[in-house]
């Protein structure tokens, strides 16, 4: 009860509760995001479609995936330069590299995909470059 709270004499220690109580919001805060990375990360997918002449399936990111990766990085370099990040560094280290190394991924095989189907287009979408390959 309040008698009880009052026999503490926190009053007299109020700038180091205020410390404590601001420490403990903000690796809450830390803490609360991690978990919504994982929830989130669990559950994204890649939408994928068929390419028009050859029906091999294509991925495609959506504009949410890549913002929600995007936004995530940005949370997670915010997290790595606040004072607070100590009991969680390890975890949010993880989740930078796990991001970066996707970010990364999801970049090249689109590249990939982009060159394939320019090149499909030209080698077997056309019909005088089709006729000089040659047959297996």
């Amino acid at each position: 009860n309040l008698a009880d709270l009052l026999a503490l004499n926190l009053h007299k220690f109020e700038d180091e509760v205020r410390n404590i109580v601001d420490k403990a919001t903000k690796e809450l805060s830390m803490e609360k995001t991690l978990k919504e990375l994982n929830v989130t990360w669990a559950q994204m997918e890649f939408d994928h479609e068929p390419h028009h002449r050859t029906s091999i399936m294509l991925i495609n990111a959506s504009e949410e995936l890549i913002e929600t990766l995007e936004d995530n990085q940005v949370q997670l370099q915010n997290m790595m330069t606040s004072k607070f990040v100590g009991y969680f560094l390890e975890e949010v280290s993880n989740w930078q590299k796990k991001l970066a190394t996707s970010d990364s991924v999801i970049t090249i095989w689109f590249e990939v995909q982009r060159t394939w189907s320019h090149l499909e287009s030209i080698f077997i979408g056309s019909e005088d470059i089709r006729a000089q390959l040659p047959q297996h």
